[in-house]
């Protein structure tokens, strides 16, 4: 359930499965979509000059002695999309200079889960694993055990509360991550250091 802060309920989402008897669902490839025009598995440069035709300059990181991700990533590409406030969009990319991880997060007037959960399920097809509580997640393909899922899916549809001087607003957020699973099991010894 969602639940605004004073504990009432706004919404319960339907953490229903496919149902039993489906017809196969083709496996998951988080490599044949995008995040806001975001994809893993291009080049580091190819990614870059997209973000910045489509929303501006990014900072391109190599990782550095204090880095705190991963260390199979050599270094990230970080934009700030509201300039105001941090909203993020990231994508960590190899030493071989491909992206294999972009996240991606969008803040929105408060919306409808189920809305947005049938519309993900619409275009990305049968989640392979659902869950619930105040931010439900929602997510597909295969996991790698520090990266995570293939695609995961978080809907905040009311929780959070922007200022803006002396006002306030509720807004929900989407964050979509994409990781390429393939390239993680490969690579997998490199995590452990």
């Amino acid at each position: 359930k969602t639940t605004d802060t004073d504990g009432t309920v706004l919404s319960t989402p339907d953490l229903a499965a496919a149902p039993a008897g489906a017809a196969p669902v083709a496996a998951f490839d988080a490599r044949t979509i995008d995040a806001a025009g975001m994809r893993i598995g291009v080049s580091a440069e190819d990614l870059q000059a997209a973000i910045t035709r489509l929303y501006g300059k990014p900072d391109r990181t190599p990782r550095g002695p204090r880095s705190d991700y991963d260390p199979r990533f050599a270094g990230e590409i970080e934009l700030d999309l509201m300039r105001c406030i941090y909203v993020q969009g990231r994508a960590y990319y190899d030493k071989d200079g491909i992206v294999r991880q972009v996240r991606i997060q969008r803040v929105l007037p408060r919306f409808d889960y189920e809305q947005a959960r049938a519309a993900a399920i619409a275009r990305f097809g049968p989640a392979a694993a659902l869950r619930g509580g105040n931010t439900p997640e929602l997510s597909w393909g295969s996991k790698d055990p520090k990266l995570g899922p293939a695609l995961v899916l978080r809907i905040d549809p009311y929780g959070n509360t922007l200022s803006f001087g002396y006002s306030e607003v509720r807004a929900g957020s989407l964050d979509l991550t994409l990781t390429d699973v393939a390239w993680a099991a490969a690579t997998a010894a490199l995590s452990a250091n």
